[in-house]
């Protein structure tokens, strides 16, 4: 980020608007910038409870992002608000947009997340959720309030936003809105979609939970489902004590919890339909599972009640496979996005992430991960928070992972993991305080999320939360905005992404011409069928530029910034992926039009 001046010595970076330094094992430069929340409410206001990209929700072509306090006391004890940042090159350390529609023990700003553009109108919306809120006077009912994005005020600071649509939960209990996602588009309608759990739905059994499927409407915000998914009918968990941990005020689930968490995997089947990703870690004495949903094949038709893969585990009760699932990007290297899975309980809490890779024909069940990566300490809850990070160290298949409560900066005070595809050591990030270093309690790595370039600059950032940070006067919470100087691929020299090959005919460059389109440049080898494509930061195909079989000398085509339908794509970060026979070249670029 250029929002701070920084200086790079041999692995350590100082930013010195703020003091503070991040030394990572294999990192060749990164850098923290910390965001609290503003004035008012609270001091135990736990800012950082959630994080999430946003989209671009002003339209003035960068990335930006939302961070919850569901705790935040400036609209009622546990009101809870949340928090917009406009990303750019210079960045405020103030929040661009308020958003603060809940009221008393709602705890609002509990599961934040951008939604994609739910309305085609050219702005990415947000949703909030506020599983607390009385809805319709059903005690915990819960409720999701959806923002739509604009293009008004885009250079001011503190805006307040009406909230469009206030979704709501079914029953008193329900905790609706406990988590919340966008889903692509899972009706195949061209128009983005969003996804919302209720782990404490009693509906078909006690806490076996639900989740539910908003479509996208030109113009509108659906506020009945298109499709609702149960939970599964196995037992719940032995013992609740992670649970009740978690939970606002200590009740803990006594199912399934389908629903827990959601999270859009994109890409995950390779064939450019939407996929989704929900937990229920406390199935089965709380072995868990994670239960896969794909956009039908067919065009403008709904997904199936019927999951495409329930993927297991063969640990312990107690281990909560599922507590956390999302996206890690490509990490295996193919056109798939993979799924990470938290389990943070396995033995005895020292926790555990598998990775299943993307397929093309995904079993009806799979309880074997392709990897398989151990927290280190007991206590740890390695894999407590989980999320892709895009090309934050060069390559598109960089992951993250959580453990909020390791001691090594004193008791519970948390650890991030970088990993970068399947490497088997991370780099590892050191947890920061406002304070200048590291206090126990702070939890740094309870939340995680992948941002995307959010500057343009060539290197992805993400967020870590710490919700139960402090600083000499107050609780308040922070958020790491991590950036980094590796692995920059710039429009004008761009950086060979792609596998080794032994056939070195098969190549690729793309570079941006005066007109604002980008020019591919590739050839490719004698033999089998070749696809030029276009893939968006999520995995997801933007368009295919070309294809055909056999030789190709040298040829020239152009990405004018539309998609498949003609439709101008937002301004971002983009992937160019030529395969040919299984193998792969890649190329990074940044859409400036």
């Amino acid at each position: 980020m250029k929002r701070f001046t920084k200086t790079v010595l041999g692995g350590l970076t100082l930013t010195l608007t703020l003091g503070l330094t991040l030394v990572g094992a294999g990192s060749s430069g990164a850098a923290v910038d910390l965001f609290q929340s503003p004035a008012g409410g609270n001091t135990d206001r736990f800012f950082g409870w959630s994080v999430s990209p946003a989209g671009d929700v002003n339209g003035d072509g960068f990335a930006d992002f939302v961070v919850g306090a569901p705790f935040d006391a400036a609209k009622g004890a546990e009101a809870g608000r949340a928090f917009i940042w406009f990303g750019g090159p210079f960045m405020s350390d103030v929040p661009n947009v308020i958003l603060d529609d809940g009221s008393a023990e709602d705890w609002f700003g509990f599961s934040v997340a951008g939604i994609g553009d739910i309305d085609d109108d050219g702005f990415d919306d947000v949703a909030v959720g506020a599983p607390g809120d009385d809805r319709n006077g059903l005690a915990k009912s819960g409720s999701v309030y959806v923002y739509l994005g604009r293009s008004e005020g885009q250079d001011e600071t503190q805006l307040n936003w009406n909230v469009e649509q206030v979704v709501a939960g079914e029953v008193a209990g329900d905790r609706f809105g406990w988590s919340v996602s966008g889903a692509g588009d899972m009706d195949r309608d061209g128009i983005d979609d969003f996804v919302v759990g209720a782990p404490y739905n009693d509906a078909t059994g006690t806490d076996r939970g639900r989740a539910y499927l908003f479509t996208g409407d030109r113009g509108d915000v659906a506020t009945t489902p298109a499709v609702i998914w149960d939970g599964p009918a196995v037992a719940g968990p032995q013992s609740t004590t992670r649970f009740a941990n978690f939970a606002p005020d200590g009740t803990s689930i006594q199912g399934p919890g389908f629903g827990w968490v959601v999270a859009d995997l994109g890409n995950f089947r390779g064939l450019n339909r939407a996929a989704i990703a929900i937990g229920a870690p406390g199935a089965a004495g709380a072995i868990g599972e994670v239960r896969l949903f794909v956009a039908s094949a067919i065009a403008g038709t709904l997904p199936s009640t019927t999951p495409e893969t329930v993927f297991g585990n063969s640990g312990q009760a107690g281990d909560a496979f599922g507590w956390s699932v999302a996206s890690g990007g490509m990490i295996d290297g193919d056109a798939r996005n993979d799924l990470l899975v938290g389990v943070p309980g396995d033995e005895n809490g020292r926790g555990q992430v598998k990775i299943f890779y993307g397929s093309s024909d995904p079993p009806a069940t799979d309880d074997v991960a392709s990897v398989v990566y151990q927290g280190q300490t007991t206590g740890d809850q390695f894999g407590y928070a989980v999320a892709g990070a895009g090309d934050h160290l060069g390559s598109p298949g960089t992951w993250l992972v959580g453990a909020p409560t390791r001691d090594d900066a004193g008791l519970d005070g948390g650890w991030v993991y970088v990993y970068d595809r399947t490497a088997q050591l991370p780099t590892n990030l050191l947890p920061r305080n406002r304070s200048g270093s590291a206090e126990a309690g702070d939890r740094w790595g309870f939340a995680l999320c992948g941002l995307g370039d959010l500057d343009l600059d060539g290197s992805d950032e993400f967020l870590v939360g710490a919700p139960q940070a402090n600083d000499a006067t107050s609780t308040r919470g922070l958020v790491g905005l991590i950036s980094s100087d590796a692995g920059v691929v710039s429009v004008d020299t761009p950086e060979d992404e792609g596998l080794p090959l032994d056939d070195a005919r098969l190549a690729l460059r793309a570079e941006s011409i005066d007109s604002g389109d980008v020019e591919m440049r590739f050839s490719t080898g004698s033999d089998g069928p070749w696809s030029l494509r276009v893939f968006d930061v999520r995995g997801r195909v933007v368009t295919t530029l070309a294809s055909g079989m056999g030789a190709v000398t040298e040829r020239v085509v152009r990405f004018d910034g539309r998609d498949e339908r003609g439709k101008l794509v937002a301004r971002g970060r983009y992937f160019v992926a030529l395969d040919q026979n299984g193998r792969r070249r890649a190329d990074g670029f940044v859409h400036l039009r």
